[in-house]
């Protein structure tokens, strides 16, 4: 991912100035010096370079993202200091300043274009365009994340721009976002929370569903599952974009691939993941006292630890293969299967048996995400049995109780054959 940083600055006073394609008004000398230092601090960053997106095939075209039509006219208003009043139109800054050609464009998601001839900048065309424009026209190159502007401000949720002095509490004024709050918002997280993703720069953030809007909504990629760093979460977080070795809660993903008959892995993988954490006295299931394997490992929280090891032993991320059982198809569908993961998790990956075996005690709090447990083919964990390679599943089906004359959810933990065809589906976790 390209991370591009606008150098933008603001201008509390602006005068606008009616232009036309017949007789572009001259401005009085000092004012137009002030409006040509005004654009060099607008387009020019530190070095003196045209600080906008640089599209990558045609020389000396930019762009820059707006929320709509209408957020793309104030900028250019704000920019030009010159009234839009619908036509194409040449702004003549006068005492041989040079020019800035304003007007509308052709192409879909390109709300305006300026052709800039100025003084001591370099000539330039900038498109005022549609965030999903510049990412989606690969001209532009890879998406872009971050954008930071001084004095203006880029909603990272909406894409709108405004000035930073219109904000209030440093929150958008468009959709109210902001980013403060959103690592308290973290570590303050609770089961049921929507898990959100924010537009431009990928950061995932939580929210309460009876406080998410309709953006929150559109931008929900999951549902928390708990909250905290579980106590038999082996895993080391450090070096994921959590930054720290314990993370603030997991998520299990809205959309996930329904494909059935997903295969786990080849029979000699060769791994080991399975808990080894001490045996619950709580749990004597066995006449022995003992805790039975199955039942044991729906206490294994450590699945992005295990996912790790599952791609070491493919030979790397680039080696996982859908349809090659060398490959680790189910570890490649929980990466690859659940959209774009926030800048600031772990991650998707392939979640192990407790991770899954909570996502489906706690399925009635998900139900405000749109994430719902029916009867589903078995899904695949990222946990090995103790003395074989067969590899662990979970089934939830609903049956029916005579006695009770009533629908019963039931949950059944099995291990199977890794390279099983009629195998079962993925559902990805992540960490925040």
């Amino acid at each position: 991912m390209k991370h591009l940083i606008l150098f933008l600055s603001v201008l509390l006073s602006v005068a606008f100035i009616s232009c036309n394609n017949d007789d572009a008004p001259k401005q009085p000398d000092s004012e137009s010096q002030e409006l040509v230092e005004w654009i060099k601090q607008c387009v020019l960053d530190d070095k003196g370079e045209i600080a906008f997106i640089k599209n990558e095939i045609t020389d000396g075209l930019y762009a820059i993202p707006a929320g709509s039509a209408e957020n793309a006219a104030w900028f250019v208003e704000e920019l030009t200091h010159a009234k839009l009043e619908g036509d194409a139109k040449t702004l003549d800054l006068g005492d041989g300043l040079g020019t800035i050609r304003i007007s509308g464009s052709e192409k879909e998601g390109v709300y305006n274009t300026l052709v800039f001839n100025v003084k001591d900048i370099p000539q330039f065309t900038l498109e005022v365009a549609s965030w999903e424009y510049i990412n989606n026209d690969n001209t532009y190159g890879q998406e872009y994340t971050s954008i930071i502007l001084r004095g203006f401000y880029i909603c990272d949720n909406c894409s709108n721009l405004s000035n930073i002095v219109s904000s209030t509490d440093g929150k958008c004024p468009y959709c109210g976002f902001s980013y403060e709050g959103i690592e308290a918002g973290l570590g303050n997280a609770k089961v049921g929370d929507l898990y959100c993703i924010t537009k431009i720069s990928k950061t995932g953030y939580v929210v309460p569903f009876e406080k998410a809007t309709d953006l929150d909504m559109a931008r929900c990629i999951g549902a928390v599952i708990y909250a905290g760093h579980h106590p038999n979460d082996k895993s080391d977080y450090s070096a994921t974009g959590i930054g720290s070795a314990n993370c603030h809660g997991y998520a299990i993903a809205k959309s996930y691939n329904q494909e059935p008959h997903i295969s786990w892995g080849p029979e000699d993988h060769g791994l080991f993941l399975f808990p080894d954490y001490p045996r619950d006295d709580e749990n004597n299931y066995w006449p022995d006292g003992s805790e039975p394997d199955n039942l044991y490992v729906t206490r294994d929280w450590s699945g992005y630890l295990y996912t790790t090891q599952i791609i070491d032993k493919a030979g790397g991320r680039d080696k996982l293969d859908r349809n090659d059982l060398s490959g680790f198809p189910a570890t490649y569908v929980a990466l690859n299967g659940s959209g774009v993961a926030p800048v600031n998790s772990s991650g998707w990956f392939l979640p192990s048996m407790g991770q899954l075996a909570q996502a489906v005690r706690e399925r009635n709090s998900l139900s405000a995400a749109d994430i719902y447990w029916e009867n589903n083919p078995p899904v695949w964990s990222s946990n090995t049995a103790a003395d074989f390679q067969k590899v662990y599943i979970l089934y939830f089906y609903f049956s029916y109780n005579f006695d009770s004359n009533q629908v019963q959810d039931e949950v059944e933990y099995k291990a199977l054959s890794p390279s099983i065809k009629n195998g079962g589906i993925v559902r990805s976790v992540i960490a925040f």
